[in-house]
């Protein structure tokens, strides 16, 4: 019944992520969707939030990449609609998966989507990764991951991160 479905979801685990950066190791939708739901229910358990909502958004959240590829964040910021789109996609070719969430679910998975890339970025930066493009692209994921934290509950898993973040930015930047 959902054979075809998960084959395309299989596949679109798959699809490179941060494909236009020089970086070091492979990084991939399934490893970065897995990365970011084991954080999320540590930062759900932390706030005593209910986790569902979250990781089955994050489980599913990139689904429609299997067609698209990764479209860099700061390019889907510039294309009007893109986001509709790919949620058209989603709703068209497997409804019964809807990412729908609460708006407080979908702020929650969306920091720990941008965690979880930070986190590789400290992973990167560890194996040596300098590259300027590499070190704007932490830099932008820092600010957004801040400012999106500044309207939440304190989390001590988030604000962990984000120091680690501030300061290999100063080491990498000098």
């Amino acid at each position: 019944m959902y054979y075809e479905w998960v084959m395309k979801s299989i596949h679109g685990g798959k699809v490179d992520r941060a494909h236009t950066i020089p970086i070091i190791q492979r990084y991939n939708v399934a490893e970065h969707s897995f990365n970011a739901m084991v954080l999320s229910r540590c930062i759900c358990e932390e706030l005593d939030r209910p986790f569902a909502g979250v990781l089955n958004y994050l489980l599913f959240h990139d689904v429609a990449e299997v067609h698209t590829g990764d479209i860099p964040a700061p390019i889907k910021k510039v294309l009007p609609g893109i986001y509709e789109i790919e949620q058209d996609w989603m709703d068209e070719h497997s409804p019964q998966f809807s990412t729908a969430v609460f708006p407080e679910e979908k702020e929650l998975a969306s920091l720990c989507d941008t965690l979880e890339l930070l986190l590789f970025c400290l992973e990167e930066s560890r194996l040596g990764n300098r590259h300027p493009l590499f070190v704007d692209m932490m830099l932008k994921a820092y600010h957004y991951a801040r400012d999106k934290m500044i309207n939440m509950q304190r989390c001590e898993t988030a604000l962990e991160i984000m120091s680690e973040c501030r300061r290999t930015i100063k080491e990498i930047s000098i």
